[in-house]
């Protein structure tokens, strides 16, 4: 059986897919380190389903003790997923991850920044 055919590429910003609102700031790797790359420790995409919405299915281990070995651990594993799975263009997946970087080391500088944090 021939594989399924992919959706067209989903149009996607630095925000979130379109009409969706904003990312949670841990989505954005605000809750990571600053170097928020792919480890050794995370498990390896998988494109398994045939189509893009099973394989979304498949980043995360379904087991009897519940879910493990969750593969979109923030936004440069979603983006990484999304341009593997055929849904996000190699360009636009790159040009999103330089982008979320940028605005995560600006956010980090302005909150290093701020001497009186809170309300």
């Amino acid at each position: 059986m021939p594989p399924a055919k992919r959706s067209a590429p989903l149009q996607v910003s630095a925000n979130g897919p379109a009409g969706l609102g904003q990312l949670p700031p841990a989505a954005l790797g605000a809750s990571r380190s600053s170097h928020p790359r792919p480890s050794a420790a995370d498990p390896p995409l998988r494109y398994i389903g045939g189509d893009a919405s099973l394989d979304l299915v498949n980043t995360v281990d379904w087991t009897a003790r519940g879910l493990a070995n969750e593969r979109l651990t923030g936004y440069e594993r979603l983006t990484r997923w999304a341009e593997g799975a055929g849904v996000l263009p190699r360009a636009e997946a790159q040009r999103l991850r330089a982008e979320a970087r940028e605005r995560h080391a600006r956010v980090r500088l302005e909150v290093l920044a701020d001497p009186h944090p809170g309300p």
